[in-house]
């Protein structure tokens, strides 16, 4: 393929500038700030007016379609005449009588009643009044909804007073005030027979719970002396000495228990001695050393037993004569009598022991446990008499002490209900409720819809509405909101803002007639536009820190943000700056540069080139802008991408960058073919330029992460067409301020 190859112009300036560069990371990457509602809503603040409006207009609109609502007012003074003091027998006041009543809390509701409205509902039909009440059926329903009572404070205090704040709402003015003045009337006519009545029913219900409360105490005295009677019948006996009786008998049991004990250990060892008289000597004296009273001594032989029997015996006779059987003298007797049977039947007659101070002791013991076990016997019987005896006669006296409480408890009743109903008596013979008039019904008033109320509401509902728009459609914005957040979501430097540009002024170089009115920088070189465009050529120099021979390629995320226009504009400045300069359409997929500059061969360009039917030379062609070279598309390439990706692409950069101070290269957007990112790595930096739409900041994030994808140098970017009043701009030079707030004023052009 032949190639064309062009010499540095001599004397070509180097460029001035030496700045730091503005790098993809001069700006640390920190995470988004959390939104503020607040600032969010006002940034949005037509949709508060709208808001605003359209809630003003609906409160007027409601305002006139409420029905209108007027209100009487009337005060009422309720007193309650002094009781009769209710008299002792002795004609003086009874000490302790007071009767303590709130009454004007039941006129409250006396007044809200059906016995108050009901005659109040038949007393309309001779009232004349503008609207014709309900029928009779529906009139105190009517009344009720409407009417209101509440109770006046004193003054000064929080205490309620005996004053009557009464009112009545209804859709005339004059009605209210009617219908107000007849409740007033028929309360006053129906007041004295409703209490007569009210106190007659009060004195029946006392005088039949007096009843019921004698009748029932005179059955709880009947049953009281009925658990007396009965609890005489069991003893006569007090029960706690009863009680007392019973500790003390268990007491002896156990003495009797424990004797028992020792008489049966004592017997167990006279029984095991033997008949050795030593040793039962030792016995005798180790258990006792003497005889206790053993009663024998009309016995001419003690020794003897038969002697000794004998004489017990005739002792016996001789006490029946006297006491009879059944004297406890006579029963230990014979038991002496037994126990001496007994040892002399247990002896053989010639085994038989004599009977000694031990034996004798043995037989003392029999007696004497014989006589314990006789007691023990009688006390346990007497415990078990007395502990039932106990129980019942505790069964009854619970009862007795139950019933004496009910008893104590019933006459407490009975004084208050007496007490209840004197207080009933002397109230009515006071004589009753006496009402005055504080202040008159007055003449209605209109209370309802109130024009600043309704207009309040709608204010209220419209602002909540308009803040609700403005925060969804703030926060359903993904545009970038100032400059400061497309520094850091995209980490890169921002070379400047192109205002919208004004296609529609003449040019003010005659040699631009017949270009794109878009080449402001050579058509209208005093412009505001053209200034812009110089402001990034600027940014661009010290980007680049002055260094020559630069590939720069100008791309962006999406078709209509103006890269074409940019790219043309900005190597126009370039030019104009003094450097050899050229721009290469490599949009093989929508060529604009030969449309811009209206070039005659179209036809010959970088395809052509690249195809080998062209050599560089003759694809090149002039531009009437000193300094610039244009090198259009030429036949659109089947396989654009295959061309771009080519070694022959990377030498033709090559020779132009030899040839030229700065090669501008127009790139399809990032986003929508895969060009640009083809292109990237074999330039010296890549502008990106997007304009500032509702969906800008996805889809420039989207695009500066595949330009890294590609290890492409990003030099910053650019925001295309934004509004003169957003970016800062006022009239002839600039004015950049970076530091605003971006409205939705952006708009797509086409270029």
């Amino acid at each position: 393929m032949a190639t064309a190859h062009f010499d540095l112009p001599a004397g070509s300036p180097a460029a001035p500038y030496a700045a730091p560069v503005a790098g993809p990371n001069s700006d640390a990457e920190t995470a988004p700030a959390s939104p503020n509602v607040f600032l969010a809503v006002l940034r949005r603040w037509p949709w508060l007016l709208v808001g605003l409006v359209g809630g003003i207009a609906g409160g007027l609109l409601l305002h006139s379609q409420r029905v209108p609502v007027f209100q009487s007012n009337a005060q009422i003074l309720v007193i309650k005449n002094r009781p009769v003091e209710v008299m002792n027998g002795n004609g003086a006041a009874a000490a302790g009588v007071t009767v303590v009543e709130d009454y004007v809390a039941t006129q409250v509701l006396l007044l809200k009643s059906d016995l108050v409205l009901a005659p109040t509902a038949r007393k309309l039909d001779g009232v004349r009044l503008q609207v014709p009440p309900p029928r009779e059926s529906d009139r105190v329903g009517f009344l009720q909804a409407r009417f209101n009572v509440a109770r006046e404070k004193e003054a000064g205090s929080s205490a309620p007073s005996t004053v009557l704040a009464l009112s009545f709402k209804c859709g005339d003015q004059g009605d209210c005030q009617a219908y107000l003045s007849t409740i007033i009337d028929a309360y006053r006519g129906e007041l004295s027979g409703i209490y007569d009545e009210a106190s007659s029913k009060t004195l029946a219900s006392l005088d039949a719970n007096l009843t019921g409360l004698v009748e029932n105490r005179a059955r709880k005295v009947r049953d009281l002396e009925e658990a007396g009677r009965q609890q005489r019948a069991v003893t006569e006996e007090d029960l706690v000495g009863l009680r007392g009786r019973i500790t003390q008998n268990y007491s002896r049991v156990s003495t009797f228990t424990a004797r028992l004990i020792i008489i049966n250990n004592e017997l167990s060892q006279i029984k095991d001695v033997g008949p050795n008289k030593s040793t039962r000597n030792q016995l005798f004296i180790r258990l006792g050393g003497k005889i206790k009273d053993m009663r024998f001594s009309t016995a001419p032989d003690a020794n003897d037993p038969q002697n000794l029997l004998l004489s017990l015996e005739l002792q016996r006779n001789e006490m029946l004569e006297k006491f009879g059987k059944d004297h406890p003298d006579v029963r230990a007797l014979d038991s002496r009598i037994r126990l001496i049977q007994g040892f002399i039947a247990r002896q053989n007659p010639e085994d038989r022991i004599p009977l000694d101070d031990l034996a004798i002791y043995g037989i003392t013991l029999e007696q004497e446990k014989a006589a314990v076990e006789l007691q023990l016997t009688d006390a346990s019987q007497t415990i078990k008499d007395d502990e039932g005896k106990a129980r019942r006669a505790t069964v009854f006296q619970n009862t007795a002490e139950r019933l004496a409480g009910e008893l104590k408890e019933l006459d407490r009743k009975i004084d208050g209900v007496e007490g209840e109903k004197k207080g009933v008596l002397a109230t009515r013979q006071g004589g009753g409720y006496v009402v005055r008039d504080v202040t008159k019904p007055t003449a209605g008033y209109l209370v309802s819809p109130i024009l600043y109320q309704s207009v309040m509401i709608g204010v209220v509902i419209g602002l909540l509405f308009g803040g609700g728009l403005a925060f969804l459609m703030e926060f359903s914005d993904r545009s970038f909101r100032s400059p400061a957040e497309i520094r850091r979501r995209l980490g890169l430097p921002i070379l400047g803002h192109i205002p919208r540009l004004k296609l529609d002024l003449p040019p003010d170089n005659p040699a631009a007639e017949g270009f794109d009115p878009s080449l402001v920088s050579f058509a209208r070189p005093t412009s505001t536009e053209a200034e812009a465009y110089r402001g990034v050529r600027t940014q661009l120099y010290f980007s680049t820190q002055g260094r020559g021979h630069q590939v720069i390629q100008v791309t962006s995320p999406n078709p209509g943000d103006g890269k074409s226009t940019l790219a043309a504009n900005l190597a126009i400045s370039i030019a104009q700056s003094g450097k050899k300069t050229v721009l290469i359409d490599c949009d093989f997929r929508k060529p604009r540069v030969h449309k811009i500059f209206k070039l005659p061969n179209p036809d010959a360009g970088l395809a052509s080139v690249m195809s080998g039917d062209a050599t560089l030379a003759q694809a090149i062609q002039p531009c009437p802008v000193p300094n610039l070279s244009l090198l259009p598309c030429g036949p659109r390439p089947a396989n654009p991408a295959e061309l771009l990706t080519s070694p022959l692409f990377a030498d033709m950069l090559k020779k132009l960058r030899e040839s030229f101070d700065f090669v501008i290269v127009d790139t399809p957007p990032v986003l929508a073919v895969s060009d640009p990112s083809a292109v990237a790595p074999r330039v010296d930096g890549v502008l990106l330029v997007f304009r500032m739409t509702k969906n800008a900041r996805p889809v420039a994030e989207r695009a500066r992460e595949q330009l890294d994808a590609v290890g492409a140098r990003v030099v910053g970017v650019i925001v295309n067409a934004s509004s003169a009043r957003s970016a800062g701009y006022g009239g002839y030079g600039y004015a950049y301020q970076y530091e605003y707030q971006y409205v939705d004023d952006y708009h797509d052009d086409g270029r």
